[in-house]
C-alpha cells in the first residue's frame, strides 16, 4: 500500500497487467481510437436524378455524378469502414461535442442584499452541437464520391423517417471507439523483452490488436452529414498534406457513451 503521494501516484498510473498497478487510472493515448461508420443510404446513388447535368452553354454532361457501382462499393464497403480495429480508413481526426445547459436568473422583487439564484435552462440543442470528422483524400475520393452527394440528397429528402428505408438519408449509428493502451493478457503483450522469464518474441506473444481493450465508445445515432469545408487548390508547394484533409460536419439524433474495460 502506498505511503506517500508519490508512491500513490505511481501505483495508480502503473499498468496493472505487469507492474501491479490499477489499470483503470492509466493515462491513455489520444491516438488510440477508431471511427466506425455503419451503413450508407442507397439514395446517394440517385444523385444524377436530382442534380442537373445540363450545361448552361448547351450539351449534356457526360457521366456527371456517375460513380460506377464498383467504385461506389469500394468507397462504402466494410473493408474500409468497419474492419476491426482499424475502422474508417479515410478518417484523420474527430471532434466530439461537449455538453452544456444555459443558466437563468431567478428574479426576486425587492431582493435588496439577497443574491438572485440561478436556475437551469435548456440544454444545447442538437443543431448547435458540433460533431465533425476530417477525412483524408485519396485517388478515389470518399468526400466527393460519397459525402457530397449524401449531403445534397439529404437536403432534397429532408430528415424524415420514411417508411420506405430506401428513401432514408440517416444511418443508424456512427461509433468513435477509444482503446486502452493496457494489455489484458500475455497474448497481447507487445514488443521485445522478458515475460515470465521467457523472451516474448520466442513465445510468439505478439500484440493482437483485434483483442485490445476498449475503454469507451461514443455512439452517435441517426447520423447524416450536413457540411463539407471548402477546398483550395494551389500550385505553390506545400509542406504537409493539410490540403488533402477535408472537414465534415454531422447532424445526429442522439449521442451516448458506452464504457469498456
Amino acid at each position: 500500500m502506498a505511503t506517500s503521494v508519490r508512491d500513490l501516484f505511481l501505483e495508480l498510473i502503473a499498468p496493472g497487467n505487469f507492474f501491479g498497478g490499477n489499470k483503470d487510472f492509466t493515462i491513455p493515448l489520444d491516438s488510440q481510437w477508431a471511427l466506425f461508420i455503419h451503413d450508407f443510404p442507397s439514395v446517394i446513388q440517385r444523385i444524377s436524378e436530382f442534380e442537373t447535368t445540363t450545361s448552361t452553354f448547351g450539351g449534356e454532361g457526360n457521366g456527371d455524378w456517375n460513380l460506377s457501382q464498383e467504385k461506389y462499393n469500394a468507397l462504402v464497403g466494410g473493408r474500409v469502414h468497419t474492419t476491426y480495429p482499424m475502422g474508417c480508413y479515410f478518417v484523420d481526426s474527430v471532434s466530439v461535442p461537449g455538453e452544456s445547459f444555459s443558466l437563468q436568473t431567478a428574479d426576486l422583487t425587492n431582493n435588496n442584499g439577497f443574491l438572485e439564484g440561478a436556475v437551469a435552462g435548456k440544454r444545447t440543442d442538437l443543431a448547435s452541437r458540433n460533431f465533425t470528422t476530417s477525412f483524408r483524400e485519396t485517388d478515389l475520393d470518399f468526400i466527393e464520391g460519397i459525402i457530397r452527394p449524401w449531403i445534397i440528397m439529404a437536403s432534397y429528402y429532408g430528415l424524415f423517417a420514411y417508411s420506405n428505408t430506401n428513401l432514408r438519408v440517416k444511418i443508424p449509428r456512427i461509433q468513435v471507439i477509444n482503446f486502452s493502451k493496457n494489455r489484458a493478457s500475455p497474448r497481447q503483450f507487445t514488443g521485445a523483452g522478458q515475460l515470465n522469464g521467457v523472451n516474448a518474441s520466442q513465445q510468439g506473444i505478439i500484440s493482437d490488436d483485434r483483442d485490445r481493450p476498449v475503454r469507451k465508445i461514443y455512439n452517435f445515432y441517426g447520423c447524416v452529414p450536413r457540411s463539407i469545408d471548402d477546398k483550395r487548390l494551389s500550385y505553390a508547394p506545400v509542406s504537409d498534406a493539410g490540403s488533402l484533409i477535408r472537414s465534415v460536419g454531422w447532424s445526429f439524433d442522439n449521442m451516448t457513451v458506452q464504457y469498456g474495460v
